[in-house]
């Protein structure tokens, strides 16, 4: 009977789910423990690939997948190393390879066009998405971190925002530049994205928005399509910027002012006792790994400085778990070590589990580009080169390890979807 299962549905289901399960939570009060459907969904689809075997998947043997199992074993080697709590190793291994899990099943059960049928609901989706916006922010009065849309009103839903917003840009760039997607259409997504950034104070979107646009120009042959392209990117960017300006003059300034974006990127929003993105390193070299009484406090790490930036504390044993109440995750929360990947990463598991994770993305990439020399016009390689760096910038720049990431990690399969049915 299990066999019969035609798995690709609980991966629509997956998706649609995270797609409107912040809006319901935190609109309609429902508890957060409605997101472990979402576990429960994962645990399905590792069954179907325990029972089917990765018999279709495209890089099998391939880099990444040695990248991925190394990136496992270090993970559960340094939980042992380091004594780390079982119950947090346990979480903390759900919280991050759910994804891969998922990633892996996208390539398994999905053929070419349960992709385009998926984008075309999420198509759906992101005009869903602006009208919630901007009733929320004209009728409910939310704006900047509170203001998400399908994401819903908490504080740092633009994040979610944010990393969707790309992913819809990337898509109908790649779509326009292959002949699938009409000017038109292009020209809705671009600006309605600047507008929906603007409301919600995205101000990183329009960096991501800038990359998106020379990376697609130099991924694509130049054409008539590069030059319209371009000029309507352009005009569009104006656009968007002036509406920025016009909304928060203030906020606008950091694109313009000399320093502003360093300054913006490196703030803290807590009188200086919260990590900034590009602090982050330094914060907790000072704060955390060369703090002996705090680790002799919560059990954590080792009393060699040098040994905790290349192991860290160890896997788990600084983030939030479900299973056992975790006090350093809790006591230093406000520090906001977990609201960034490679911040939580790093505290995590050191440099080097910081690195191997990087890798995966990095390999990814090199891997889109070879292929990119025999799949000249393939919309969904070009897509997928983009859109992994953009990934990369948001291991920086956001976090990773929300239910959203299924989103990435579904968007990251689709080159390799491509690839397979090519085979």
């Amino acid at each position: 009977m299990t066999r019969k299962l035609n798995y690709k549905y609980f991966i629509y289901f997956q998706l649609i789910f995270v797609s409107f399960i912040f809006f319901i939570t935190t609109e309609f009060g429902l508890p957060d423990n409605i997101k472990l459907v979402c576990d429960v969904l994962t645990l399905v689809l590792l069954i179907g690939l325990m029972l089917r075997g990765f018999s279709a998947y495209a890089t099998r043997l391939h880099l990444v997948d040695y990248l991925i199992l190394i990136f496992a074993l270090y993970c559960i080697f340094d939980a042992i190393i380091l004594s780390v709590n079982p119950s947090f190793a346990v979480w903390r291994f759900r919280t991050i390879f759910r994804y891969f899990i998922f990633f892996y099943a996208c390539v398994r059960f999905l053929d070419l066009e349960d992709i385009k049928r998926i984008f075309k609901i999420l198509e759906i989706v992101f005009s869903i998405n602006l009208l919630l916006v901007l009733f929320e922010y004209f009728v409910q009065g939310y704006t900047q971190d509170y203001l998400g849309g399908i994401f819903g009103v908490q504080q740092g839903s633009n994040g979610y925002q944010n990393i969707f917003l790309c992913l819809m840009l990337c898509y109908v760039i790649a779509g326009y530049f292959a002949k699938q997607i009409s000017l038109f259409k292009l020209f809705y997504f671009i600006l309605s994205s600047l507008i929906i950034s603007a409301l919600s104070e995205i101000k990183f979107l329009y960096i991501e928005f800038i990359s998106i646009v020379i990376i697609s120009l130099i991924t694509w042959r130049p054409s008539r399509r590069t030059v319209i392209f371009f000029t309507c990117s352009i005009i569009l960017f104006g656009i968007g910027i002036e509406f920025f300006r016009y909304v928060f003059p203030e906020s606008i300034s950091f694109l313009s002012k000399q320093g502003g974006v360093s300054s913006y990127l490196s703030a803290d929003w807590s009188g200086g006792k919260e990590l900034g993105r590009t602090n982050a390193f330094a914060f907790i070299d000072n704060h955390f790994f060369s703090n002996h009484l705090l680790q002799l406090q919560y059990n954590l790490g080792s009393k060699n400085l040098f040994t905790n930036k290349i192991f860290g504390y160890g896997f788990g044993s600084t983030s939030p778990s479900s299973l056992m109440d975790n006090h350093f995750a809790q006591d230093y929360a406000k520090t906001s070590f977990n609201a960034f990947t490679f911040s939580s990463l790093y505290l995590d598991i050191g440099f080097v589990g910081l690195m191997l994770y990087s890798l995966i993305f990095i390999c990814m990439l090199f891997f889109f580009i070879n292929k990119a020399k025999f799949c000249k016009n393939n919309m969904w390689i070009k897509f997928s080169i983009v859109f992994t760096i953009v990934v990369m910038l948001n291991i920086w720049y956001g976090n990773l390890f929300t239910e959203f990431a299924f989103f990435v990690f579904f968007a990251l399969s689709t080159g390799y979807i491509a690839l397979k049915r090519k085979r």
